[in-house]
């Protein structure tokens, strides 16, 4: 027995492993002395859970080694000055950091970015300029045409942070603004406002004049769309901050850089001024001679969610189109990154989108209203005469729309629709329209004209056989009422509502021929009642009193 358990379970060690020991006791198990069996034997329980804590332990301090490595790593490369790479066209200019790179740091609103190019002073070394003077003579014109020129606000908060009140677009130029060091507040003050035109989408620029300090006469400053305040421009400001002339080179250079920006879906902006002599009226700002400042680039990302939401309406069967006052090449590339423009869809701007449709949203709802809501109310309200006992009865199966009305429908829309094609193609010939409101005059003579044909084409609706449509016409006060009514307020729309309706005022020349070419509508009318039609059910039906066929009678049939 004793060779066999020397054979079986030696044991080494004071601390053999826990599977001799479990032999062990499973062997000794035949001793006679349970009580002194184990004895010499460590606890296997209490062993086994100071090796769980030891491991448990060396798992903790491995996670405090990784944790310090990360933080080494950490803090090393915020310490790091980290170098770009600048490109020919940069270093050329005269400075040490990238456009991007610049744009990065005013996106990022934090202190250690900043402090990593060595804060205010280092942002100012890299793009050459003194803190001192650098500022206030190379940027002052930028940094007032960024503070004067804008409808938001820069306040400071409860925590002392520094808060823009506005939209995406002005705050990104008000940071950028705060950036170069400038002071809104103080920028503010120097200059008094004299006059504001605010953004609207049809001119797409926002003026302002302001009046310089110690006399020294008015300045306007513009900004807006890029290819419009480019336009506008004859002067721009060179490298020393002078005004020179605009060659044709520089304004080829700067529409490339333009269009670069765009196509890289970046909201293009140009801003000018014109120093104006303080004789000068102060009553309007002036829309042209301006001096270029700067073309900005303003990034507006595009939402997360936005092109799946595009793709499960593709697949759902719906098409989507953008409508965007922004540059054509910024919509295509917006479109693009959307998912919106695929590689054969087309993208096509107002001017030419606008030659085929020349009412506008609210010149077409008010039209509808005539030709609906004003039209049925006036026709609807027609005192009832002797004249319709002597009309036949209309059976049930009858179409609600006869042939008559087809003849009188098809007919005026004829009509019309050569009378405004004529107009919209040849109108500015024919009427001898000349001058940069051409176009406004002529758009709105097409629509008076369409409305005042509808006003003859009610008065034609009141009997749809009889040539003599005006009989009657006093009875209905109604009718006359919804006439007289719908010829005031188009006179209104038209003479003093134009910047809502999109519309000028026209002389009374233009105003005769659109009432005339109105009312040839009667005389169309009257040629088109002069026209047969088959009468077909109708003259079946019209036999017999109910609207019924008869029964079939005869000796066949009994």
């Amino acid at each position: 027995m004793e060779d066999y358990l020397r054979r079986n379970f030696a044991v080494e060690s004071k601390r053999p492993s826990e599977e001799a020991l479990m032999r062990w006791r499973s062997a000794v198990s035949v001793v006679k002395n349970p009580r002194r069996r184990f004895r010499m034997v460590a606890d296997l329980a209490k062993r086994a859970e100071a090796e769980r804590k030891r491991v448990k332990l060396q798992e903790k301090l491995r996670i405090a080694l990784y944790v310090q490595k990360a933080a080494l790593h950490f803090i090393e490369a915020g310490s790091r000055q980290v170098e770009f790479k600048l490109s020919h066209n940069v270093q050329q200019a005269g400075f040490r950091i990238e456009p991007d790179e610049l744009g990065n740091i005013v996106r990022s609103h934090g202190m250690k970015t900043l402090e990593s190019h060595g804060g205010i002073g280092g942002i100012a070394k890299e793009i050459s300029v003194s803190l001192n003077d650098g500022v206030v003579s190379r940027f002052n014109t930028l940094l007032q045409s960024i503070f004067q020129n804008t409808g938001s606000e820069v306040v400071k908060g409860k925590d002392g942070k520094t808060n823009i009140m506005g939209t995406p677009t002005e705050t990104a130029l008000l940071e950028f603004g705060l950036l170069l060091g400038g002071d809104f507040k103080v920028d503010r003050q120097e200059s008094a406002i004299v006059k504001v035109e605010p953004f609207n989408s049809v001119k797409k620029k926002m003026s302002v004049l302001v009046s310089l300090p110690n006399k020294g006469g008015l300045r306007a400053f513009c900004k807006g769309a890029s290819e419009i305040i480019l336009e506008m421009c004859d002067k721009i400001v060179n490298a020393k901050g002078e005004a020179v002339t605009l060659t044709k080179e520089q304004r080829k250079n700067t529409t490339d850089v333009i269009n670069s920006f765009a196509c890289e879906s970046l909201r293009t902006l140009c801003l000018a001024y014109r120093d104006i002599d303080s004789k000068s009226n102060a009553d309007s700002i002036p829309d042209d001679k301006y001096t270029l400042i700067a073309v900005v680039g303003i990034k507006d990302p595009v939402r997360p969610g936005v092109k799946e939401a595009v793709q499960t309406c593709f697949a759902a069967g719906i098409t989507v189109r953008m409508v965007t006052g922004d540059n054509i090449n910024t919509a295509k590339a917006i479109a693009k990154e959307c998912g919106i423009l695929t590689d054969d869809g087309v993208a096509i701007e107002g001017p030419d989108f606008r030659s085929s449709a020349p009412l506008t949203a609210v010149q077409l709802l008010w039209v509808n209203m005539i030709m609906d809501t004003l039209g049925a109310l006036a026709l609807a309200t027609e005192p009832p005469n002797d004249g319709l006992m002597k009309r036949p009865p209309i059976g049930r199966k009858v179409y609600f729309i006869n042939k008559t009305m087809w003849r009188n429908i098809i007919g005026q829309s004829i009509y019309q629709i050569a009378v405004l094609g004529v107009l919209q193609f040849c109108g500015k010939k024919l009427l001898n329209l000349s001058g940069e409101n051409a176009t406004a005059i002529l758009n709105t003579f097409i629509f008076n004209t369409f409305v005042f044909c509808q006003v003859f084409n009610e008065i034609n609706s009141r009997d749809m056989e009889k040539i003599n449509v005006f009989r009657g016409i006093f009875d209905s006060w109604v009718f006359m009422g919804v006439m007289v009514s719908t010829v005031i307020f188009q006179i209104v729309i038209v003479e003093f509502l134009g910047t809502f309706a999109g519309t000028v005022p026209l002389c009374w020349d233009l105003w005769l021929r659109s009432v005339l070419i109105g009312a040839v509508g009667l005389v169309v009318a009257v040629f088109l009642k002069c026209l047969p039609v088959e009468t077909g059910q109708e003259a079946v039906t019209a036999k017999h009193h109910d609207g019924y066929e008869p029964l079939p009678t005869g000796p066949d049939c009994a």
